[in-house]
């Protein structure tokens, strides 16, 4: 019997909250009702948000109020959402050159979370968060985790890059009584590591795996090969990377439980998350308002691609209005069975950095064209595609057992040149393809 789950949900949790001075479950408790309010209800919230954090950021932060005369958009007189097209799209870029401008006189630093992200890309990005955003992140996150079966004072087998380590007598009660997480590190996924973190969760009785998705699968393929139990999670939460189908496929084979895929950045938090229906994502609109941008700039019509655009409506310490993620997803204009209000969208594509580009000038998805490889490719476990120029391509390969190179060559070289004809290959045998330094992998790579 797990007697700390008790301990840690009714008593730990709720008297860690007082101390810290946080709202983090009243938030929750709010974000458990509004989630089956209408889409309409939701929409008029949202605008009444979004209307707030545009007329504070032009009050209080240098860099909107310079952006916002250029372009003659009077935050005062916004009516309607459309209004903020006008708002140019903020990119990386933009932020790390107007840091400093971009922070709201209204805090003092000590009033504000430093963080930063290397994202997928490598590009390094340090912003400031307000504490109430920070709980408001959190809380719309265990919102989603107890879609998938979490509860408060549940244990967790997290698979993770770098992860933290307490030092301290006070992190390290906070580790084990209030988040309750046994780590794998994902950059050292060895046979030795991976039996160590099996033992570790299969004490409980009840517990939830969450990692990357990649890890995720690596991890279920290695229990599979090797005949090794970790037995049935209560629940399963994807994120971090693209899930591809035949992950999925292998990960719920191998625990018995369905995937919950989610989507988020550290720059917002999260973005979309898969109920019990598992028929799309929906979109975390109590704190994001968030459009689907065509190349052409106007708004993706459903079932349509657009580039993902991002207002945080609660980061009032460094706004960030109208940020270009990187990501490309398609919305939907379907109401999901399980009545929540919440729009859908569609799985992520893929990030813009990751489409190839073809003669013609047209972009693949990276990820979709891997998947559509590996499918294909028994031969094959694992691959990274890395395009040099317009038509010389470099594959890293991870190899099934079994299986000879040159038969996962001729059956990758005949799927591939279907799509990019007249195409030089080089290949690349490995033992894993390399992960970046938060411990994700990119799939495929446009040096373009």
């Amino acid at each position: 019997m797990d007697l700390l789950k008790p301990i840690s949900r009714y008593i730990a949790t709720p008297i860690y909250s007082i101390k810290e001075k946080s709202r983090l479950l009243k938030t929750l408790k709010g974000l458990e009702r509004s989630q089956w309010r209408t889409l309409d209800d939701l929409r008029d919230i949202q605008l009444e948000k979004l209307k707030n954090i545009l007329i504070h950021s032009y009050e209080t932060v240098d860099y909107y109020r310079d952006i916002f005369k250029s372009t003659g958009f009077d935050p005062y007189r916004m009516k309607s959402a459309e209004d903020l097209r006008r708002v140019p799209v903020l990119t990386k870029r933009d932020i790390i050159r107007n840091s400093q401008k971009m922070v709201s006189r209204h805090y003092r630093p000590r009033e504000l979370v430093r963080a930063s992200t290397g994202g997928s890309t490598g590009t390094q990005l340090h912003f400031y968060v307000n504490r109430g955003c920070v709980h408001l992140r959190d809380a719309c996150a265990w919102r989603h985790n107890r879609w998938a079966g979490w509860d408060l004072g549940m244990p967790v087998g997290a698979l993770w890059g770098n992860p933290p380590k307490p030092r301290t007598f006070k992190n390290k009660v906070r580790q084990n009584l209030l988040k309750r997480t046994s780590y794998l590190d994902t950059m050292n996924m060895d046979g030795p590591s991976i039996l160590e973190f099996v033992d570790k969760i299969k004490k409980y009785e009840g517990y939830i795996l969450f990692g990357h998705s990649h890890s995720l699968y690596l991890f279920a393929d290695f229990l599979a090969k090797e005949k090794v139990s970790a037995g049935t999670p209560a629940g399963i939460v994807s994120t971090s990377m693209m899930l591809m189908d035949y992950e999925r496929q292998l990960i719920e084979e191998v625990f018995g439980q369905k995937v919950f895929d989610r989507y988020g950045c550290e720059e917002v938090g999260l973005i979309s998350s898969e109920c019990e229906a598992h028929d799309g994502m929906h979109l975390n609109i109590d704190h994001l308002y968030i459009e689907f941008v065509t190349g052409s700039g106007r708004p993706a019509l459903p079932g349509e691609e657009g580039r993902i655009v991002l207002t945080d409506l609660s980061n009032y310490g460094m706004p960030f209005i109208r940020y270009e993620v990187g990501d490309v997803g398609v919305p939907t204009g379907r109401r999901c069975e399980c009545g929540r209000g919440l729009p859908l969208m569609n799985k992520i594509r893929g990030r813009t950095a990751d489409f190839l580009v073809r003669e013609n000038g047209s972009k693949v998805a990276g990820v979709s064209l891997i998947e559509r490889v590996l499918t294909k490719n028994p031969a094959i476990m694992q691959m990274q595609i890395i395009q040099n120029d317009i038509s010389r391509f470099t594959f890293k390969i991870v190899m099934n057992e079994g299986f000879t190179r040159e038969h996962a060559v001729r059956a990758l070289k005949r799927e591939f040149t279907k799509i990019f004809p007249n195409s030089s290959m080089e290949y690349e045998f490995v033992e894993q393809v390399e992960q970046g330094s938060s411990g994700k992998y990119r799939f495929t790579i446009c040096n373009i």
